[in-house]
């Protein structure tokens, strides 16, 4: 904590991301969500990506502010201009419940496919999900199956326990 504090002040935005890390997981330092809230504003207003990530996580579970989802898919989306593989993951959650926007399983299929290309295991199970299901995409019991045998293989905990 205080090497990343001593570079954090100098403006360095992974220090700054990472003493949130720190506050928000409780190493190193007592378990603060309003802390970590700021230092990832901190490191966002330098550039550093996956803290638009945190920040959205942030405000999904209602840590050190009051819950929003909107603020939430907010933050998410300027991850996900980076690429964030689990911002997309979440976006496709967020519309899978309707949580901060209208429940859209088209775009949630949309955004879990985004995730899945860069190897999201959760995502990947969720499309299979879906699939099986028949929400967003035709029923198709055989996709279904591919996916989450996919996710499974990539370490979906989710995906193991649905096949056994």
């Amino acid at each position: 904590m205080d090497w990343y504090l001593k570079a954090a002040e100098n403006g360095h935005s992974i220090s700054q991301f990472e003493i949130g890390c720190l506050y928000q997981n409780g190493q190193g330092a007592t378990k603060d969500y309003s802390k970590a809230m700021e230092w990832f504003l901190k490191a966002a207003e330098n550039g550093h990506s996956a803290s638009y990530h945190n920040i959205g996580c942030l405000y999904g579970y209602g840590q050190g502010v009051k819950q929003d989802y909107s603020k939430a898919m907010e933050y998410f989306l300027i991850s996900t201009n980076n690429g964030h593989s689990i911002s997309q993951f979440e976006i496709g959650f967020l519309y899978q419940n309707g949580q901060g926007v209208k429940q859209d399983y088209k775009k949630a299929m949309e955004w879990f496919l985004k995730a899945a290309e860069h190897g999201h295991s959760c995502a990947q199970f969720q499309i299979g999900w879906l699939y099986l299901i028949g929400k967003g995409v035709q029923h198709d019991y055989c996709k279904a199956m591919e996916w989450i045998i996919k996710a499974a293989e990539n370490g979906s905990s989710a995906a193991q326990n649905f096949i056994n």
